[in-house]
């Protein structure tokens, strides 16, 4: 919890400048190409990185789709299906038992009617 109280405090000035210049940015975006927006979020991006000693790694890069191209994600969590169908499972199972012990008592009660 300190490290995210030093980050905050050594990043303020930068913080309180960026968010003037994006304010600027704004106002006069005719002015300022999407290149420099970008980049300007970039260094910002990096100076909060550098501030909070956060380091990050990519793998997998090469696997990446061509330029336009688009990668497709399942919506559906495997393991949440998984554990769903086992919940589902064990309640029809404990449904079916509860319906044969109230069954056998009717038979029993019918039985002893009859009897």
């Amino acid at each position: 919890m300190l490290r995210l109280y030093y980050v905050i405090l050594v990043s303020l000035p930068f913080v309180i400048y960026y968010i003037c210049k994006v304010h600027y940015m704004e106002r006069h975006g005719d002015k300022f190409t999407e290149e420099k927006r970008y980049r300007m979020a970039r260094r910002c991006i990096s100076i909060m990185m550098h501030n909070g000693r956060i380091r990050t790694e990519s793998h997998g890069q090469e696997l990446l789709p061509a330029e336009g191209g688009y990668v497709m994600y399942p919506n559906v969590s495997t393991i949440t299906e998984m554990t769903n169908l086992i919940d589902a499972s064990r309640a029809y199972q404990a449904n079916a038992t509860a319906f044969n012990a109230s069954k056998s008592i009717a038979t029993s009660g019918l039985n002893l009617l009859n009897g």
